[in-house]
């Protein structure tokens, strides 16, 4: 639960995949379990309610009970710890005495994210050699388009990145910091009240600013407003005036090793190829 608000974390440090569900489906408040299965080197996992299995990067049920369906994603991001405890400075954490004795601290697998390891460690069923598989990659997809940024390559440009680009008719905002190794996804289209009650939608072009104290922020082109990384309008003409308060941020992305993105969404795209 956070915030009250049932969720479901899931990771595979064979894929660098981390995504979050809404655990509820149907109705009812799931939990699920590792199952030891892997598909195409990703994490298999089950629920206790019906003991379904369910594949991470398909995000979907693929034996049982809940077979075919699809739980609903949440936004997720990885980045630094110093970067997230900067931007949420109250944040809690998930405590690592767990009862056995792995040490959490240590990253278990050797060289196996290196850039250059060609290293797997089981078979793949799909490979797609536009890339190093081991390129983490910033991917997006809407309605069923999918496309890859490459972290090497954004970061090889500039260390902080805005990315404006268009997926399927979505206007979509990457952001990304080599420092933090952070890359995120917004929606570029808001609705903003304007004058005498009205509302208008209009989408915005985005480039790297400073937030006044050194740090990184954005600032639309449009409007010349202000936003910090929450999405959130901090100075400028949009200030209090976007439906929601900020920026919406794109549920189905998330990063992961190319060779797995691309096993997972083989059409996809890669951005600026």
């Amino acid at each position: 639960m956070l915030g009250g608000v049932p969720i479901a974390v899931s990771y595979r440090p064979l894929t660098g995949s981390a995504l979050i569900y809404d655990p509820v489906l149907d109705g009812r408040h799931v939990t699920f379990g590792t199952s030891g299965l892997l598909f195409d080197n990703n994490l298999v996992m089950y629920d206790r309610t019906s003991e379904s299995l369910w594949s991470q990067m398909m995000v979907r049920g693929v034996c049982g009970e809940y077979i075919s369906h699809q739980p609903a994603l949440l936004t997720v991001t990885q980045l630094s710890w110093a970067a997230w405890k900067e931007m949420h400075p109250e944040t809690t954490v998930v405590s690592f005495d767990t009862g056995y004795p792995r040490n959490y601290n240590v990253y278990p697998y050797g060289d196996y994210r290196a850039i250059d390891s060609t290293r797997l460690l089981f078979p793949l069923s799909f490979s797609d050699m536009r890339m190093a598989p081991k390129t983490l990659v910033h991917g997006i997809e809407h309605n069923g388009i999918a496309r890859a940024y490459s972290l090497f390559d954004i970061g090889a440009q500039a260390d902080r990145r805005a990315i404006n680009d268009q997926i399927s008719g979505r206007a979509v905002l990457v952001v990304y910091d080599r420092v933090n190794a952070m890359a995120m996804s917004f929606d570029r289209e808001v609705r903003f009240l304007k004058n005498k009650g009205n509302w208008k939608n209009k989408k915005l072009t985005f480039d790297v600013a400073d937030d006044g104290s050194g740090g990184f922020a954005l600032k639309d082109r449009q409007t010349r407003t202000l936003w910090n990384l929450q999405g959130e309008p901090v100075a400028g003409e949009l200030v209090g005036k976007v439906e929601g308060d900020r920026l919406q941020r794109i549920p189905e992305a998330y990063t992961a090793f190319w060779f797995a993105w691309a096993a997972f969404h083989r059409d996809t795209g890669i951005h600026g190829r």
